[in-house]
């Protein structure tokens, strides 16, 4: 049987524990706060982000969401939306779209805080120069591909399986579908390597980085997601399978 000093003593550490284990924040060690450069205010939608600890991503604006997968140090995300919820800005991360801190994000740009541990953050490319080195396409038309419901009601192959497919991603879902950045390449420049991989998207000073999903349904052409077509300045949207609308000209597309 325990004494009763030995019991009293257990009853006064057990709320200690309990607190310790809560002060966790948002998937980030305990002794981690906001970075110098963390980001604040209105972004760029499909701006490169860089995480600066170890931050959840999640399926809404609140600790209180599920959590979709932990983003390590160091990982490169794209906004996806411009202002933030609740402190937590919506985010693309390796085809997953989700609501990630602020106070862990910090432009891909921005030079290393002094209250970082390391330098994992270097690795990540810039939004507007980074690694992109591979081949060049200029003279670009950029088509819009279509969001969820369109590519469900009017993709033949999407409507019979009652989902949206890619060529590459035989199970997208669909907040990346409808908010994430994405291309298709045509037939004449695909191969099944790129699968995964990236380009950098731009019209004039307007770029975007976006993974490749997909050949492209239409002969010669590029396609796009929404994020994408609005970031080049386009207008999207269908009011039927062969009324939908959205094209951007003169877009270079610079493969990774």
């Amino acid at each position: 049987m325990l004494s009763g000093r030995l019991l009293a003593a257990l009853v006064f550490l057990a709320p200690i524990g309990l607190v310790a284990c809560a002060t966790d924040e948002d998937g980030a060690p305990e002794d981690v706060g906001a970075s110098s450069d963390a980001i604040t205010g209105t972004v760029a939608v499909g701006a490169e982000l860089v995480t600066t600890a170890r931050v959840n991503l999640r399926e809404g604006p609140s600790m209180s969401d599920d959590v979709i997968v932990t983003m390590p140090s160091g990982a490169s995300v794209t906004a996806v939306a411009g202002t933030a919820t609740n402190a937590y800005y919506k985010v693309s991360y390796n085809g997953e779209v989700g609501w990630a801190h602020g106070n862990y994000l910090k432009a891909a740009n921005a030079a290393p805080g002094a209250d970082e541990g390391g330098d994992d953050e270097d690795d990540a490319p810039p939004a507007t120069g980074g690694t992109f080195n591979g081949r060049k396409y200029s003279g670009v038309t950029m088509l819009w591909q279509g969001n969820w419901n369109f590519l469900v009601r009017c993709d033949s192959y999407s409507r019979a399986k009652g989902r949206v497919v890619f060529f590459c991603d035989d199970r997208p879902s669909r907040s990346f579908v409808d908010d994430g950045a994405w291309i298709a390449v045509p037939r004449a420049n695909f191969s099944r390597s790129q699968c995964g991989g990236s380009a950098r998207v731009c019209k004039g000073t307007k770029c975007i980085v976006a993974k490749i999903v997909e050949k492209s349904v239409t002969a010669g052409k590029w396609e796009g997601s929404t994020a994408v077509l609005k970031t080049l300045g386009a207008n999207t949207g269908f009011s039927g399978c062969s009324s939908s609308y959205g094209t951007a000209t003169g877009v270079t597309v610079t493969m990774q």
